[in-house]
C-alpha cells in the first residue's frame, strides 16, 4: 500500500465523520476508481453528493453482489 493510501486509511479510522471522494476511496479500498464512479451513479448509492465512507461502499457492495460497472 502506498504512503498516500496509508495516510488516508489512518484518516478514515480516526475520523468517522470524514467523507471521501472517489479518488480517495479508490486509494483506501484499493479498487478501481471507475467502479466507484459507477456506484455513485446508482439510485440507491451510498454517496452523499460525491462523497462517502469506505464502510458505506463495502456495505452497498455486499447488498448488490451482481453489480457490474459495465
Amino acid at each position: 500500500m502506498s504512503k498516500e493510501a496509508l495516510i488516508l486509511v489512518k484518516l478514515a479510522k480516526e475520523n468517522p465523520w470524514h467523507l471521501f471522494g472517489c479518488a480517495e476511496l479508490a486509494f483506501i479500498m484499493d479498487i478501481d476508481r471507475g467502479l466507484l464512479t459507477a456506484i455513485n451513479k446508482e439510485r440507491d448509492t451510498p454517496f452523499i453528493g460525491k462523497k462517502a465512507r469506505p464502510e458505506w461502499v463495502i456495505e452497498w457492495m455486499q447488498k448488490h453482489p451482481g453489480f457490474s460497472s459495465k
